[in-house]
């Protein structure tokens, strides 16, 4: 009983606030926090990392910004720490952080970090070069460099006894002469008692102490202290080179830079770099040398590996295991070093790899080896957190959101209303993630957003995924160009269907490659490539019977980008050609139901650019998007709204159109349309990337999307963010729709890339009403205009009633085509109306009104759907065109459990006094409000009855005219002024019939 007087005094303090559609909605996928919030760690960015061993992992790098000069706000600074779980930990706090790229990150047993890298300040203290910051992420103080390093810090090497060895590029440390290596004290001041003399020529940019105290150098010299040294030196522990060790004469090193130094046991060490030779042999990248720097032939890379296939980068030895871990952006390996055998890696195509990286992986860009044997892994644009056998471990999802947006990208909504994301455009080395939950190529999230571990991994390798559709319970048609899926080997199809719950393929083959499918209500499927337009059979094959349709004027020249289903089973298609099966369409044909080109849609000069996507209203009308601006010669700024003879509807009116180029776009069920792209404005209107219009063109001022989308870029708009875009829409089934596109928000609220829109409220109306006008008696009606009277559009709009949703509802003309009991009167107005205010509407729809007085939705069967509009208490009320319109007496609750309305019942209490006129037991709207202005006059100003008049001609009154009329009072088709069935007797009646200066007031605050 609480429980419900509370969800009652909710229902009173909400009701008559309308959920807007462009709202954002929260509630998907929450802990997205966008704002750029480590947007993407792609390589160029990440420079460093290093796992601690309480499992969090430093990341260094720096932020360039990108093409678009986004700026991560946690980034921006060059260091960051995670989580163990992948989120930025809020405790490591360097507030503006480093002021240039960080190289290199080094971990003090007291828990303090060395941090070197190219920058001169932290957090405006200036720290050229090297920096120590305590555990917490503040600059060390007692740590003093002076003026640092005249150049950048690659390693860093710590002694046992504190003091700290640099490697780099630079030739002074706090001003003193210092050539590319230098030994500092535990204080940061300059250890006089380590000098190597002329040092190096060129940059080192790897050390490693050995046990004796002696450092192995690395890089890319080729001299030490004047002495030939090429890319390999051993320096003593003074710093005086070690004329020993690769001696240049007998052992001549490797042929190719050193990258990493890793320290064996008894004197051995990892050498690992770009050679292909180490003294004068033919060498694997990754070399064990013994004490004197002899190569170890014990050891043991792997006979498939060549230093052409792998480059190694960095290395990790693992002494307890005898396990070299090595990596490159090429490829990582783990190998025993005995046997030969690849434990992991490229060449053996294991499991894990299959499994994990499905031949996306391209490469690792950096790596840190963690505690236990795991690994982290920065590869593509996000870090990956691998368990010690290489599997991938899901518990470290670090990012937010989408944390990339490919070259291309598409989305669909499987046969649960879950999104699926694809990368479009190639596999290789590009891959799919989602809030740091790895993905090769196509992600699947559960309908709230969340990430949905089930989905199959799927990798693609030289494939483009150009679309991809729900294909009937736990299916998915995923179309483009594959010569490889993995795991599951080649399979050279361009379509395939993907068994979501066991991740079973079915290849499909239609021919060549397919751009774009469109699923039938019949079943079949229509498909575009390149080559020709096809069909499926209801079970995937091609329907050999469908005609062919070729795009032209030759399949290099022909890209479709959009199908649409036309009544009757044909088709739209639209994309960039100019002629199909040899006739003139410029960038849109449409197909008959058996194929080949319909003669009867002639666009005759058609688009002047690419037409993107295509929408097809009920009543056959269709609106398309694109690059284009003319339609047959005439304006159609990147919008146009055409018949179904190919005409430009000349009621469609954008106004200036819309602002650079529109991608994608959706039919909410009322009729408006839905538009995304990278759109600034419409009709001189900012939208920012996203914007709902009526079915006449102009905007729908209902639909409330505050700011719009927006990019997280101040480096580039002076710290304001900038416009976003979206590059493609799904509406699930409540009216949600998902967008897709390049963001950090919406209206203000964080999200990368992937946002949800829409409150999903909806209320169903059970109502009927009689109208007087075609009133037969026993409660029911004529329905005496119908086809082809009766307009597809509704008619409020043009009429100029106030529109609060709504307002582009459009039916099928079968829709009129039904009889009996069903047949359609007409159009009907409904209101919702605030309960606490009733002269304030709140939500509108327009339906159909049945001859048995039932009012329904645009399919002429439904109940009447207020799409963004919450549960709650309303006032309703009807309207109609030429009568009176009336309203419950009270609110009533309305929810997605309709409650029966009757206003033609006289038990039905009703605002105002004699709202509604009574025939028996039957109630109906007054007849006679011609200039619908809420009140029946006679005679007088604004009166009813002359317009009736001037409709015939004005000066016989015998005359009549035909059509859909407001002066057609009775609405039988035909207005007439005297005679039988006359349209101006119902007014003089309900005034009253005999003092014509009587007015009958519409009862409506």
């Amino acid at each position: 009983m609480i429980t419900r007087t509370l969800f009652i005094a909710f229902v009173l303090a909400t009701s008559g606030s309308r959920a807007q559609d462009g709202t954002f909605d929260p509630t998907f996928n929450p802990t997205d926090q966008g704002m750029a919030r480590f947007d993407g760690v792609d390589e160029s960015q990440i420079h460093c990392m290093l796992a601690q061993p309480d499992g969090k992992l430093l990341v260094g790098g720096w932020h360039d910004g990108g093409a678009l000069a986004i700026e991560d706000p946690l980034f921006r600074g060059g260091i960051l720490r995670l989580n163990a779980d992948g989120s930025p930990d809020a405790g490591f706090a360097v507030g503006t952080g480093f002021d240039g790229p960080v190289e290199v990150i080094v971990l003090q047993p007291d828990g303090k970090i060395l941090v070197g890298g190219a920058f001169l300040n932290f957090n405006g203290t200036p720290r050229k070069g090297i920096a120590r910051l305590n555990a917490t992420g503040t600059l060390d103080a007692s740590f003093n460099v002076g003026t640092g390093t005249g150049g950048t810090v690659f390693e860093i090497a710590p002694q046992a006894d504190g003091r700290i060895l640099l490697g780099g590029n630079f030739t002074t440390y706090n001003a003193l002469p210092a050539n590319r290596i230098v030994r500092l004290l535990s204080d940061g001041s300059y250890d006089p008692s380590f000098s190597a003399g002329l040092g190096f020529n060129d940059n080192v940019v790897a050390l490693s102490l050995q046990v004796d105290g002696k450092v192995l150098a690395g890089g890319s010299f080729t001299m030490v202290h004047g002495i030939p040294k090429n890319y390999l030196a051993r320096l003593n522990a003074d710093g005086s080179p070690d004329l020993v060790f690769n001696d240049n004469t007998v052992q001549t090193g490797p042929n190719g830079a050193v990258t990493d130094i890793a320290t064996g046991t008894a004197g051995t060490a990892f050498i690992a770099g770009v050679f292909t030779q180490f003294n004068g042999a033919i060498s694997k990248p990754v070399v064990k040398v013994d004490g004197n720097g002899a190569p170890v032939s014990a050891f043991n890379m792997g006979e498939s590996e060549t230093a052409l296939t792998f480059h190694a980068e960095r290395v990790h030895y693992d002494q307890p295991t005898n396990v070299l871990t090595a990596w490159s952006y090429a490829d990582l390996r783990k190998v025993d070093g005995s046997t030969g055998g690849t434990l992991h890696g490229w060449s053996s195509f294991n499991e894990w790899y299959y499994q994990l990286y499905c031949w996306s992986l391209g490469g690792v860009a950096k790596a840190s080896v963690a505690p236990g044997g795991g690994m982290f892994v920065a590869v593509g644009n996000s870090i990956l957190r691998l368990n010690s056998d290489l599997s991938h471990d899901g518990l470290f999802r670090p990012g937010s959101g989408l944390p990339d947006l490919p070259s291309g990208v598409c989305m669909a909504l499987d046969d649960l209303g879950r999104p699926v994301i694809g990368h479009r455009n190639g596999a290789w080395p590009g891959f799919t993630a989602f809030n740091g939950a790895f993905h090769p190529n196509l992600v699947g999230l559960e309908y709230d957003g969340a990430y949905n571990a089930g989905f199959p991994k799927k990798g693609y390798n030289h494939g483009i995924i150009r679309d991809i559709k729900a294909y009937g319970i736990d299916t998915l048609l995923v179309s483009g160009e594959f010569t490889f899926v993995c795991p599951d080997g080649g399979i050279g199809a361009p379509m395939f269907l993907l068994k979501a719950s066991t991740g079973s393929l079915t290849p499909v083959y239609p021919g060549a490659d397919v751009h774009e499918v469109l699923r039938m209500t019949s079943g079949h499927t229509i498909y575009a490539g390149q080559t020709q337009v096809g069909r499926l059979l209801p079970d995937a094959i091609v329907d050999a019977a469908y005609l062919t349709t070729v795009l032209g004027p030759t399949p290099s020249e022909a890209i479709p980008q959009c199908l649409a289903a036309a009544p009757d089973g044909k088709a739209y298609v639209g994309g960039d050609f100019t002629m199909a099966n040899g006739l003139t369409r410029n960038r849109i044909v449409r197909v008959l139901a058996n194929g080949g080109v319909d003669p009867s849609f002639d666009p005759l000069a058609g688009f002047d650019n690419d037409v993107r996507e295509i929408i097809v209203n009920p009543d056959g009308s269709i609106v398309c998007i694109g690059d284009f601006t003319t339609y047959r010669g005439s304006p159609a700024p990147h919008i146009a709204k055409l018949l179904p003879d190919a005409s430009m509807d000349p009621s469609f009116d954008p106004g200036t159109g819309i602002a650079n180029t529109p991608m994608c776009m959706l039919r909410y069920p009322d009729g408006r349309i839905l538009i995304g792209g990278a759109i600034p404005m419409y009709d001189g209107n900012v939208v920012n990337g996203i914007v709902c219009i009526n079915a006449d063109g102009s905007i729908d001022e209902t639909f409330d999307q505050g700011e719009g989308f927006r990019l997280n870029n101040p480096t580039i708009n002076g710290g304001t963010p900038g416009g976003g875009w979206v590059v493609d829409m799904e509406m699930q089934p409540d009216g949600k729709v998902v967008c897709l596109g390049e963001f950090h928000m919406y209206d203000g609220n964080g999200r990368n890339r992937v946002a949800r829109i829409g409150s999903g409220a909806s209320v169903l109306l059970m109502a009927r009403v009689l109208l007087e006008g075609p009133y037969a008696g026993n409660g029911g009606m004529t329905a005496s205009l119908g086809a082809p009277l009766i307009p597809l559009q509704e008619p409020y709009s043009a009429l100029g009633y106030p529109r609060f949703g709504g307002g582009s509802e459009s039916i099928s003309p079968a829709v009129l085509l039904q009889q009996g009991p069903q047949a359609v009167v007409d159009w009907i107005r409904v209101e919702l109306r605030n309960s606490n205010d009733p002269s304030e509407i709140v939500a509108t729809r327009s339906g159909l009104l049945l001859a048995n007085g039932s009012i329904v939705d645009t399919d002429g069967q439904s109940m009447l759907r207020f799409w963004g509009t919450p549960e709650g208490l309303y006032y309703v009320a009807v309207r109609y065109r030429n009568h009176l319109g009336a309203m419950t007496a009270t609110p009533t609750y309305l929810g997605i459990s309709p409650f029966q309305l009757d206003f033609g019942s006289t038990f039905l209490p009703l605002y105002g006094t004699d709202a509604m006129k009574v025939d028996g037991n039957d109630r109906m709207l007054w007849a006679g409000d011609v200039d619908h202005d809420g009140s029946l006059r006679y005679i007088g100003q604004d009166n009813d009855r002359d317009p009736i008049l001037v409709a015939i001609g004005g000066s016989v009154p015998t005359s009549t005219v035909s059509g859909y009329k407001l002066e057609d009072v009775n609405l039988d088709g035909v207005v007439r002024y005297i005679g039988q069935d006359n349209d101006r007797d119902p007014i003089l009646v309900n005034i009253g019939g005999s003092v014509p200066t009587n007015v009958r007031q519409e009862q409506l605050p």
